[in-house]
Parts: C-alpha cells; structure tokens; sequence
C-alpha cells in the first residue's frame, strides 16, 4: 500500500481533474464482497478476496456511479476533498459533513407531497 500523502496527492489529483466526485457520496458502506477485477478508485490496486473495502454511490444511479476504495484510500479521498472545499479551490462548491449532518435523499411519498 502506498504512504499516506502519496495516496493524497493521487486523491487531490483525482478530485481537481474531475475524475472523482467533488461532493459527499449519498451512500457509503463498507463490504468484503468486491468483485476481483475491481480497482480501488485512488490508488487503482485491485481487491484483496474478503479485503474491507468502501463502496461509495454519488447519485441515483445504483451501477454507473458505484465507487470502490480501500479503507486508507477513501480517507485521503474525503481529506483532500474537504482540504478543497476548506481553500476554495474546488470548481463547484462541495458540501461538508457538518454541512450536511441530518439532511437524507427525500423518498418518493415526500417528493410526491412538494408537487
């Protein structure tokens, strides 16, 4: 595995490149059952067998948006992430966790009631 700020400046890159999301994931869980040929979005390493790995969702798409990471790797995902957001140089404005504690994807009854 790579050292830590090697796998931030590889998630940093990533970010300001628009090759990784620059907002919260709207699902985040952990799983062992990754598919082996799948790789690692930071680091781009593939999968130990039963490795705890993260799977991480960015809209409502449940394939297309599915991003997998190492636990080490999503770390300096969100680090970096945040760091960005803190300095103002994202591109669009990504919110934080504090930002967003307690807001949740609205369901489908509760988008019926705002039409």
């Amino acid at each position: 595995m790579f050292e830590k700020a090697s796998l931030r400046e590889k998630a940093r890159e990533l970010l300001t490149s628009r090759r990784l999301p620059e907002r919260l994931s709207h699902r985040l869980r952990g799983t062992k059952n990754v598919a082996t040929a799948a790789r690692c979005r930071v680091c781009r390493e593939r999968f130990a067998e039963d490795e705890m790995t993260w799977e991480a969702r960015f809209d409502g798409s449940p394939e297309s948006s599915r991003h997998y990471f190492h636990l080490d790797c999503h770390a300096a995902f969100e680090a970096e992430r945040q760091r960005l957001q803190r300095r103002g140089t994202s591109s669009r404005r990504v919110p934080s966790a504090e930002a967003t504690r307690g807001s949740r994807p609205k369901t489908s009854g509760e988008r019926r009631r705002q039409r």
